[in-house]
């Protein structure tokens, strides 16, 4: 159940991480130690391992409604998050990013990485964005616009559907962190045209070290080199 929540009345941080699923460990244990042959290998153990991985990350993203686009799987979310930002801004060095000032550490990073070359996108006093402030700060190089979906500190949660169809006209892509809410609340990401959808998977009941990005856009570089 993607949307069960885990009671417990001694622990009220699960906006930092949430306690893993029964469920969850156990089909880790299972997979780990039935599935352990290197997924690009060619010999029969190491497609096996290919062919259950490709099973659990289309069952992921079928659950969050995502069918056009395919799964990055990192270590967190703070990885998929600098992938993104990193990857674009090493890629394409006239590159310029729209940051809402509520974001996440592993995304605000690059108003300090990238002085020149970031704007912050203010939110107002109730914690949202104003998706025509995001053409007005606009300008006319290659772009990316950041947001959170849910913010971490108030709970505010954004209109997301609007931000991304407004980007999506404007042929700007978009990169949500959906750190917050996969797992909390329905999502479903046929209906969200952004670029990018970043999420942690201990945040709602898996094991730590796990987290990825939904990725429309392939227009950004490693993070990462040395292996497929």
């Amino acid at each position: 159940n993607p949307y069960m929540v885990i009671n417990d009345p001694k622990y009220l941080d699960y906006a930092s991480s949430a306690p893993p699923l029964r469920e969850a460990l156990q089909l880790f244990t299972e997979s780990a130690s039935e599935f352990y042959a290197n997924p690009s290998s060619m010999h029969t153990t190491g497609i096996s391992a290919r062919n259950k991985m490709l099973e659990l990350k289309n069952g992921f993203c079928e659950l969050l409604g995502f069918h056009d686009g395919r799964l990055l799987l990192c270590s967190s979310g703070t990885e998929a998050n600098n992938t993104v930002v990193q990857g674009f801004m090493r890629m394409i060095p006239g590159g310029h990013m729209l940051i809402a000032e509520n974001v996440h550490e592993s995304i605000w990073f690059a108003t300090r990485l990238y002085p020149g070359r970031t704007d912050i996108l203010k939110i107002d006093n109730h914690g949202k964005i104003d998706p025509g402030q995001v053409r007005k700060q606009l300008k006319d190089r290659p772009c990316r616009v950041c947001i959170s979906h849910g913010c971490n500190e108030t709970g505010v949660i954004q209109p997301v559907q609007v931000m991304a169809e407004y980007c999506d006209y404007h042929h700007i892509p978009l990169l949500v962190d959906g750190a917050q809410t996969v797992g909390h609340i329905p999502i479903n990401l046929d209906e969200v045209p952004c670029a990018y959808y970043t999420f942690s998977s201990h945040k709602f009941g898996a094991p730590k070290g796990t987290g990825g990005a939904l990725i429309r856009d392939e227009a950004f570089g490693n993070l990462l080199f040395g292996g497929k």
